[in-house]
């Protein structure tokens, strides 16, 4: 390998270590930041505020690229997935995150493998292997310790209920799109996402509208980061993780969330770090990156 070889490899492995590092820090910023919000708005207002900002970059931006319309047949497929994975799955998350730290959130939101599988397995009859159940089970034993320390506990109602039903939500967005969305790239698939989940919220726009204008310029600011950076910027920055490193590598990468939003809640909103959410968010990871471990396996041997 030539000298300009070994540079432009180097540069390449900086680029994807960049990437990486900036998308998991602003996934991780969502969990706090939405917290800091929510004492200006409402859940619904926030939420609407949110995609209907980053569905605006999003347009211009298929604006500028032009790309082919969907098909009709993808419209619904597309509105379906849209609104699980962004207006209902982001409606809950708000709203759990009104009584619920955004450490335990995200160690929360972070089993989404979890239930994604259990999806696959109703849905495409994917078959579940015993460490697969047994990954499963530790996770489920660290959902129960970190909400033992969180307000309302798994009570109705309570913000770790509304957490898991937002990553419940996911999940089924997750599957939903492998069988009904396919066939625009994902930066347009994404693009269409965000413009779909805007128009289910449109409703609640004039309310939200009224929300942001007594809001000072300081929230707005936060609000405007909140909606670019971790939804279109950080999207965009993991395609290009996953264009530099296996997919499975990369899945690895997001088990830093967790901690990282931890961390920053109890820094910037002077959130309490208890023991139990340490230990039940240790084991609540250590069960899913069995279950990923073991999809990963199974893929290899069926590829």
């Amino acid at each position: 390998m030539s000298g300009s070889d070994r540079y432009s490899a180097t540069s390449g492995q900086v680029g994807v270590s960049l990437m990486a590092a900036f998308t998991v820090l602003s996934w991780a910023a969502i969990f706090p930041l939405t917290r800091w919000c929510l004492q200006w708005f409402t859940p619904l207002e926030l939420v609407t505020l949110r995609t209907l900002t980053a569905a605006g970059v999003l347009a211009g931006g298929l604006l500028f690229v032009r790309p082919p319309l969907p098909r009709p047949r993808a419209v619904v497929a597309l509105a379906i997935c849209a609104f699980f994975g962004v207006a209902l799955y982001n409606l809950l998350l708000s709203w759990g995150l009104v009584t619920l730290s955004a450490g335990a959130a995200s160690f929360l939101t972070n089993t989404i493998p979890i239930f994604t599988a259990l999806l696959s397995c109703l849905f495409n009859g994917e078959r579940l292997t015993r460490n697969a159940v047994a990954g499963m089970l530790i996770a489920f034993t660290g959902i129960a310790i970190i909400t033992s320390s969180q307000p309302g506990g798994l009570s109705f109602q309570s913000g770790a209920i509304l957490v898991l039903g937002a990553t419940l939500c996911s999940a089924l967005y997750i599957v939903l799109q492998r069988r009904l969305v396919s066939a625009s790239s994902p930066l347009q698939t994404a693009s269409w996402l965000m413009i779909f989940g805007a128009v289910f919220l449109v409703p609640f726009s004039p309310g939200a509208m009224e929300a942001a204008m007594a809001a000072p310029p300081v929230t707005l600011l936060l609000l405007a980061v909140l909606a670019i950076v971790p939804g279109a910027l950080g999207q965009i920055a993991w395609l290009h993780v996953l264009k530099g490193i296996p997919a499975g590598r990369a899945a690895t990468l997001l088990y830093l969330i967790p901690p990282l939003a931890t961390a920053i809640g109890v820094i910037w909103l002077g959130e309490t770090l208890s023991l139990a959410l340490v230990i039940g968010g240790a084991i609540a990871i250590s069960g899913v990156s069995i279950v990923h471990a073991t999809q990963t396996t199974h893929q290899g041997t069926t590829a």
